[in-house]
């Protein structure tokens, strides 16, 4: 196959039309106009996470005036305080299909509330719990509420209950899980202290914390034997 090769220059447009109109500052969008007021101020913050966070620090706390006083007459961030309020402990993608909400959405309206201190949360491994404020209960009751949002550890719960000082294995048996993944859920409990354990020689027992107990009788009626 042969190629022809032909110079392009004949078909260049001698002095091409300038169509480029220069905007005046207050064409700008409001969006522009703090960027490159920022970036006018310090020349650092072209650095794209610094520039990102203090325009969204900008822009909640001026351009979207919420106060806490007003943040509750928006009608979806409403209806999520409402369900937190309803269903301590839960979570954003939790919150997010209850509601048949978008996640970001969900996410960005929970931040309004905890800048506006409607809510508080907590931190496990994998999720943040979170939960109405003022908060009346203690740091290790909505740490179980969020826990019991896992059907796995509601069931070692149910099983520590009836069977207290029992081992891992005893635990994995009954529920019907691997060693390691019952050695995940129990890491978080012993970090989170609502589960104690004692060492017997070479084998270590497990038993609710007695503290968790009051917490357990409250929520969780079906535990009690004899119910």
């Amino acid at each position: 196959m042969n190629y022809v090769v032909e110079s392009g220059y004949p078909y260049l447009i001698e002095n091409p039309p300038d169509d480029v109109r220069q905007l005046s500052w207050w064409e700008l969008s409001l969006r522009d106009i703090i960027i490159f007021s920022l970036v006018a101020v310090s020349p650092a913050l072209t650095y794209p996470l610094e520039l990102f966070i203090l325009v969204k620090m900008l822009l909640y706390s001026g351009y979207r005036h919420i106060t806490d006083k007003t943040v509750l007459d928006n009608r979806m961030r409403l209806e999520i305080y409402s369900r937190i309020r309803d269903h301590p402990g839960t979570t954003a993608p939790i919150i997010a299909k209850d509601l048949d909400m978008n996640l970001g959405t969900v996410r960005y309206h929970l931040a309004m509330l905890q800048i506006t201190r409607k809510i508080t949360s907590i931190s496990n491994p994998g999720f943040i719990a979170f939960f109405e404020n003022p908060e009346s209960r203690s740091i290790l009751e909505r740490k179980l509420l969020a826990h019991m949002r896992n059907e796995t550890k509601v069931k070692i719960f149910q099983y520590l209950w009836q069977m207290p000082d029992s081992s891992r294995k005893g635990i994995a048996d009954h529920l019907g899980l691997s060693g390691p993944a019952v050695t995940w859920h129990m890491n978080q409990l012993m970090d989170d202290l609502i589960i104690v354990t004692i060492r017997d020689g070479k084998c270590i027992r497990h038993s609710l914390n007695p503290e968790a107990v009051p917490v357990l009788e409250k929520y969780l009626p079906a535990m009690i034997p004899g119910d």
